[in-house]
């Protein structure tokens, strides 16, 4: 049985195991050439030969990236957003912060 972890080693650094579950493990890792921290699954060995559990495994990876995907559009558009509010208003940094932090009024 070989490491589930040997794939994924050349390319990344693992910082930490976040959970284990029963198919398998999720590691915070770090991309060696683009220094970007990510997240990685990865499958039990035992269960490397189960086709079910391929399918089923692949079904869940996709969903997350396509969560993690839009969660990152939504945090690029924030920012643009904020630069656009800074330009127009002509805050600088420690007024935005601020405003940002004002919120909603209380009743």
């Amino acid at each position: 049985m070989s490491d589930p972890l040997a794939h994924i080693e050349s390319k990344y650094e693992i910082l930490g195991k976040i959970k284990e579950g029963g198919m398998g493990a999720i590691y915070m890792v770090r991309h060696c050439l683009l220094g970007e921290t990510r997240v990685v699954k990865v499958l039990r060995p035992q269960l490397d030969d189960q086709a079910e559990f391929h399918t089923r495994f692949l079904r869940e990876a996709r969903t997350d990236h396509q969560r993690t995907s839009r969660q990152r559009q939504i945090d690029a558009t924030d920012r643009e957003i904020d630069q656009l509010v800074c330009e127009l208003y002509g805050l600088g940094d420690g007024e935005f912060r601020i405003v940002e932090g004002a919120g909603a009024p209380s009743r």
